[in-house]
Parts: structure tokens; sequence; C-alpha cells
């Protein structure tokens, strides 16, 4: 499967490679392999570096496509069928000849990928970003703890790197900050608002107002927020207030005023 025309499941992703896994299917099991794709294959939330077997409920993420498998018997032949649901597409998984589904079986024809200097390539995308759109879904849906088991690795990720003095460009640093919020405000866990305050403490990044004014509403509510990290970040941002221009100058003086509960 992936988002080719030759694959026999056509993926209609540009975060999808051309062929992007290979599912097994037996008469007792489906097994699903990353076929070595750009932004991998996720079971359950977790990256697979191996092939999975997957059973009735299994989540499969593909792209930004979650799929759900889902077995059916049929009452009257008792014959068990299986297929993938993506909101309100079927993809059914019917037994092929052999038990390796043709990945050179013609399919349904998908819009061409986008060309660089002539060449057909897979939209690389950050693994943040790439991340974030399917938890964005996971929030909606009030998946809460699906979307922090998606997200956690890879924010911790980009901390650790700014930690270790490796540069953070600014997109990255901002959708990072975004989920961390989110996360904080679904999860109300005092760690993601650590999050929040180390990675501008880190980079000496004075918060904008929009993030002010999230994190002081969830100051109240969060759970165990590090009072340490909070002050040493309010010192740093008192020091280096009066160099800053006026619109910074004006946040400082408000996260200044934070505080967190007693």
């Amino acid at each position: 499967m992936g988002r080719g025309s030759r694959c026999h499941i056509v993926v209609d992703d540009l975060l999808a490679s051309r062929e992007h896994a290979r599912l097994t299917v037996t008469e007792n099991s489906v097994v699903v392999e990353d076929l070595g794709s750009t932004n991998g294959v996720y079971v359950n939330e977790h990256r697979i570096e191996s092939p999975t077997p997957l059973v009735h409920g299994d989540r499969m993420v593909v792209g930004t496509q979650e799929l759900e498998l889902r077995e059916h018997v049929d009452r009257k032949t008792e014959e068990r069928a299986m297929d993938f649901k993506d909101l309100a597409m079927i993809v059914p998984l019917r037994r092929p000849r052999s038990p390796l589904l043709d990945m050179d079986e013609p399919g349904i024809p998908s819009p061409p990928p986008p060309r660089t200097n002539g060449l057909v390539q897979t939209e690389k995308a950050d693994v943040v970003t790439t991340l974030g759109r399917l938890a964005d879904r996971m929030l909606t849906m009030g998946r809460f703890d699906a979307a922090e088991r998606v997200l956690r690795g890879q924010l911790q990720e980009v901390l650790e790197g700014a930690r270790a003095g490796r540069s953070v460009r600014p997109d990255v640093f901002d959708v990072a900050v975004e989920y961390g919020l989110r996360l904080a405000e679904v999860t109300r866990k005092g760690s993601w608002i650590d999050y929040v305050v180390e990675m501008h403490m880190i980079v000496a990044r004075v918060m904008d107002g929009p993030v002010i004014a999230r994190v002081a509403a969830m100051l109240p509510v969060a759970a165990d927020v590090d009072a340490e990290m909070f002050f040493f970040y309010k010192e740093a941002m008192r020091g280096k207030r009066d160099d800053l221009p006026l619109a910074d100058q004006i946040a400082c003086d408000r996260i200044l005023k934070l505080e967190l509960p007693a």
C-alpha cells in the first residue's frame, strides 16, 4: 500500500511514500511491514521497526491516514473477513491467491505527487508536524492519551536537541511549543507546562502574548509544575528585560507577574 497507482491499496496522501507498506494476509493473520518509507508506519501510536501482526481493533497510520482493522464474521457461512476503516471509507482486505499482496497489481490512479527538478519525490515533513496532524484528529475525538503517546517521543527529541546545544528552527520551535501547550490543556499535566517553559529558557526566548495567556490559564489547574524551573525562567527574563524592545519588555512584565498557586 502507498501513494503509487501500482499499489494494491492506494493511499491518497502526499506524506505517504509510493510504496509505503506491505500487508501480508493469510487465513489467520494480517501482518504489516514498513517498506523503508520516508515517514514511517505507526501501529497503535508506535512506529514499527519490523513486520508487525495486526489484530481486530488495531490502528495503523500511513502518512496522516489512520486506519482501524475490523474483523467481521458472516453468521450464515461463519467465514471471517477483515477490512480497514478510515472514517467513512472501507478498504476491504481480500485474501489473494498467494499470501503476499501483489505490490505490482494495478490500483486506482492517484493524483500525481509534486515534482522537483523533474523527479517525483515524497514530501518530507518534519516528524513533529506530521504526527501533529494525526494528534489533532485524536484530540478532536477526545483520545487525549493516544495523542500524548504519539507526540511525546518527538517533542522530547526536540527538547533534548536544544539541551545539547543544537539549533532549533523557529518553525519547529513554534510547533513543539504549540503541541506542548495543547497537551497541557487536555491532560492538565504540569510536565507539559515545564516543557514549554524549558524550551523558552534554553533558547532565551520571551514568551509571546498568546503563550503567556495560555500558561497563565493552566497554572491554577496543572499538577506538579516545576517551581524551580519556573523561577529561573522568570529571573532570566528579569535580567534581560531592560535590553529588549518595548513589546518584549511588556511581555516580560506579564511573565514576571505569573505565579504558581500556593
